[in-house]
């Protein structure tokens, strides 16, 4: 298997599980190839996230959707470093929408602070990813072989495995 294809379904299916652990609104996540990318997971912006938190009853400040949306970004690389060991370098385009939602979020801090809060959060992204191995390299194994999932597919695809002669409701 081509080692580019496998990096890059591990850093799609890394931002669709960790996005939607952290309750973000999500979407299809694909392997095809458009204008500028080889693959995209798809993310709400942060209002669509917040206004979905708001109608569950989940009170959080602006700044909440913000990281958790970060961490979503960083989950690809810390997931490619988790799953396969390394980083191919592909996260450029997620370093930049890092550093935009940086600014949006918090009024643009300066190089010492933004340092220390990139270190906790991509420590706590390499969490999640370990965390969530499992479906992680689920999701990317089907979108190997289908090359694009729909919302619901990836949905199911993270649910954590019944036990059996367990009832779940």
């Amino acid at each position: 298997m081509d080692d580019d294809i496998l990096h890059t379904a591990i850093h799609e299916a890394a931002h669709a599980v960790i996005g939607r652990r952290l309750g973000m609104v999500c979407g299809h996540v694909t392997l095809e190839p458009d204008d500028d990318s080889s693959g995209h997971s798809i993310t709400a912006d942060p209002w669509t996230t917040d206004a979905a938190w708001e109608n569950r009853g989940k009170y959080r400040h602006i700044s909440s959707v913000y990281r958790g949306r970060i961490l979503t970004y960083m989950a690809a690389a810390e997931a490619e470093v988790v799953c396969l060991g390394r980083c191919n370098g592909g996260d450029g385009e997620d370093q930049r929408q890092i550093g935009r939602m940086m600014d949006s979020a918090f009024n643009v801090l300066d190089g010492a602070a933004w340092e220390h809060l990139e270190a906790r959060l991509r420590f706590w992204t390499r969490v999640l990813c370990r965390r969530h191995q499992g479906a992680i390299e689920r999701v990317a194994s089907e979108l190997l072989k289908r090359k694009s999932l729909s919302s619901s597919d990836v949905d199911a695809l993270i649910q954590a495995p019944k036990a059996p002669g367990v009832e779940h409701r």
